[in-house]
C-alpha cells in the first residue's frame, strides 16, 4: 500500500513537473533570436552550409568549407534585438545585429567562409536607404570595420548580398539614410495660368491641367466662344435684299414685257 501511494506521489510530481516545463518553454517575443546547427561526423574535402529560413534574421547562408577532417562542428547565430551591452553603435541607419560563432573550428581549418543576408525593400524604404549603401561591418577591437559587399540579386521582397571570409564575432547590417529633399516651390496654390489651349492650376511643386479650353484660355481662365450675330444679321438681310430685286426685276428675270397701263387707258376710252 505504502508502495502504490509513493508510485501515485512519484507519478503526480513527474505530471506537474512537466507540465511546469512546457509552460516555461513558451517562447519569449521580447529575446534574442538563435539558430544553431551541429554537424557530429566531417569528411573532407567537404561545405558546411547552414541555411536559414527565418525572415526575421537577415543572415540566409552560411557556407564554410573545411580542409581538415573535424567531428563536433557547431556554428550558432544570434540576432540581438537591441545594441549588445557596451558596444558602440555604427554609423548610418542600424538594420540587425547579430553574431556568428563556432565550436570545435579552428581558423586554420577553414578553406573559404561565405555569408549571404538578405535586406527586406519594406525596411528600406521605411528607412529610406538606398540599396547602395548597405554594408556589412564586423566589431573587432571595439571599432566596426567594414566588409566588401556583393550585391546578387533581388525579387519583389528582397534585396540580396553576399559577403566572404567574414570571419565570427559581433556584425552589423547598416544603410546610409537618405535625405529628405524638399520639393522646389515653383508657383503658389491656387496660382492659374494657360499653357496652349489648357488652363493650368498650381499645386505649389507642379503645374497640373485643370480644363481644355474649347475656344480660347485668358489669364488662366477658359473664355467661352462669343455668340455671332452679324452673321444671322447679313443673311436675313441679303434674303431681303434678293427678294426685293427679283420681285423689281421680275418681268426682265422671266422675260416678260413690261405693262403699257397708259396704252390700256386709251384703248378702253375708245371703246
Amino acid at each position: 500500500m505504502k508502495r502504490l501511494a509513493l508510485s501515485m506521489i512519484i507519478v503526480f510530481s513527474l505530471f506537474i513537473g512537466s507540465a511546469y516545463s512546457e509552460l516555461n518553454e513558451s517562447p519569449d517575443h521580447t529575446a534574442n533570436i538563435t539558430h544553431s546547427k551541429k554537424w557530429l561526423f566531417i569528411t573532407v574535402p567537404t561545405d558546411l552550409v547552414f541555411r536559414i529560413n527565418d525572415t526575421n534574421v537577415s543572415v540566409s547562408e552560411i557556407n564554410i568549407s573545411i580542409l581538415n577532417a573535424v567531428n563536433n562542428i557547431e556554428v550558432t547565430v544570434v540576432k540581438y534585438l537591441e545594441t549588445p551591452p557596451g558596444v558602440t553603435p555604427p554609423e548610418n541607419t542600424v538594420k540587425e545585429y547579430f553574431s556568428i560563432n563556432r565550436t570545435i573550428l579552428e581558423d586554420s581549418n577553414i578553406g573559404s567562409f561565405t555569408l549571404t543576408f538578405r535586406i527586406s525593400r519594406e525596411w528600406m524604404d521605411y528607412e529610406k536607404v538606398n540599396a547602395s549603401t548597405v554594408i556589412i561591418k564586423r566589431y573587432l577591437n571595439n571599432t566596426w570595420k567594414p566588409m566588401l559587399l556583393t550585391y546578387t540579386g533581388e525579387d519583389t521582397d528582397y534585396t540580396y548580398f553576399e559577403t566572404s571570409n567574414p570571419g565570427f564575432n559581433l556584425f552589423a547590417i547598416t544603410g546610409e539614410r537618405m535625405p529628405d529633399i524638399q520639393p522646389d516651390i515653383i508657383c503658389s496654390v491656387g496660382e492659374m495660368r494657360c499653357l496652349g489651349n489648357f488652363s493650368q492650376i498650381c499645386n505649389q511643386t507642379n503645374w497640373v491641367n485643370a480644363e481644355k479650353c474649347d475656344y480660347e484660355c485668358r489669364d488662366g481662365i477658359c473664355i467661352p466662344k462669343p455668340v455671332d450675330y452679324i452673321t444671322p444679321s447679313l443673311i436675313i438681310i441679303s434674303i431681303i435684299v434678293a427678294v426685293y430685286l427679283i420681285w423689281r426685276y421680275r418681268t426682265r428675270i422671266l422675260g416678260l414685257r413690261p405693262v403699257n397701263r397708259e396704252r390700256i387707258y386709251d384703248r378702253l376710252k375708245k371703246e
